[in-house]
């Protein structure tokens, strides 16, 4: 006999496993999002593998429940944009800030995290390492679903995408058929790993590059359109935006000569005219280091709608 409480029941266990169709931003079902597999993420940068800031986006990454490698140069590679150069021993210079007790071979790995990796070459150099050695070992040679570069010690704003090795690690995970995004901060004071402490820059910009990577992620496959990476500067944390809560977001362009999409009817500035707006996260899609086009821009405008901002 089918009763009307036996009838609430079968409903109340069948809801339990048809999917939702309540949508995250971007388009992906709710529980689509918190079924999905860990995000295979790989981790460079071009201020050295000990850096502040790429080590907090590490360790978030990983606490978010995602399958995080880091692969960095050694040292600080600034300014390098994407040169290459065989891996060499380090027989001169001690670790950067004491990260470990020998780092003279040409790769390495942290002996308490082997996830932790350095490369004592060029940025680029680095990421490649990554994509295609440390993928072979960690992931049975699958590649990563994302590869975020930084945050970078210092904005990468106009011409300075062409030289920045944080971009040139985007670009060339972006040319491999990997979406990369290159994080880049405004404020650009070095420190250890060691010294970073809650609430501080490093935590900040990585909650803000976390948020982005989510914001991306939920808007489901292909993250980005095939050749294209992102280039996204984060200003200074001030009493107005201390936490990455108060934060926006914008889209805009690397060049004023490029072409760009609109927003609420109005076009959008380039990264040097956006530098003076207070706490506001700017983001310019790029193929191998310049502007995309209006159609481009407007794809990925569409799939991070959802926290942008005018």
């Amino acid at each position: 006999m089918f009763t009307s409480s036996s009838l609430v029941i079968n409903i109340a266990i069948a809801a339990l496993y048809v999917p939702s169709v309540l949508a995250l931003p971007g388009g992906t079902p709710r529980s689509a999002h918190h079924k999905r597999n860990p995000l295979k993420i790989l981790v460079g940068n071009d201020d050295g593998w000990a850096e502040g800031n790429v080590r907090q986006v590490y360790s978030d990454l990983k606490e978010s429940g995602n399958d995080v490698i880091l692969s960095c140069p050694l040292f600080n590679g600034s300014g390098t944009g994407s040169l290459e150069l065989l891996p060499l021993p380090n027989l001169l210079s001690p670790c950067p800030y004491n990260s470990v007790p020998h780092c003279t071979s040409p790769t390495g790995s942290d002996p308490s995290d082997p996830r932790l990796n350095y490369v004592n070459s060029f940025p680029v150099t680095a990421i490649k390492y990554g994509l295609n050695d440390l993928t072979k070992k960690f992931w049975n040679g699958s590649p990563p679903d994302i590869v975020v570069a930084g945050p970078n010690v210092g904005d990468n704003r106009g011409i300075k995408v062409l030289i920045s090795g944080t971009v040139g690690v985007a670009t060339a995970a972006a040319a491999a058929g990997i979406p990369g995004i290159a994080f880049s901060a405004a404020n650009d004071t070095r420190h250890s790993f060691a010294d970073n402490v809650p609430g501080d820059a490093s935590h900040i910009y990585s909650a803000l590059s976390i948020k982005l990577v989510n914001t991306l992620v939920a808007s489901g496959k292909p993250y980005l359109p095939p050749g294209v990476a992102l280039n996204v500067n984060l200003p200074l944390p001030t009493d107005q935006c201390n936490d990455a809560s108060k934060f926006s977001f914008a889209m805009t362009k690397i060049s004023p000569l490029a072409a760009g999409t609109k927003c609420n009817d109005v076009g959008i500035a380039t990264e040097d005219d956006s530098a003076n707006r207070a706490c506001v996260v700017t983001i310019s899609a790029m193929k191998n280091k310049l502007d995309v086009s209006t159609t481009v821009q407007a794809q990925v405008q569409a799939k991070l709608g959802s926290i942008l901002s005018c």
